[in-house]
């Protein structure tokens, strides 16, 4: 895949990541959708699928694929499961 087709590939994918979001819950919080789309972005930019990402986790692959459409909202320690993963640092900042 070149970097066109890449570019095309990621924004469609944020795309239909936001419609599902919107779908799932239409009052989900900022945050949540936030969090939402780094995490996407961090995958695709790591070419990786949900299921490449699932077994680095450890996790089923239903379990990525409910997170990315909005449908839940994963535990601290899945947070932390997926950021180790994707090579990110996961820091957690209130909000008011």
């Amino acid at each position: 895949m070149n970097s066109q087709e890449l570019s095309a590939f990621q924004a469609e994918t944020m795309r239909q990541l936001m419609k599902d979001i919107d779908d799932a819950e239409p009052q989900a919080a900022a945050a949540d959708k936030r969090l939402t789309i780094q995490y996407v972005n961090a995958r695709l930019e790591l070419h990786m699928t949900q299921q490449q990402l699932a077994e680095v986790c450890g996790l089923p692959q239903s379990v990525i694929a409910r997170f990315e459409s909005g449908k839940s909202s994963p535990t601290l320690r899945t947070m932390q499961r997926i950021a180790k993963a994707l090579n990110k640092k996961l820091t957690l900042k209130a909000i008011a």
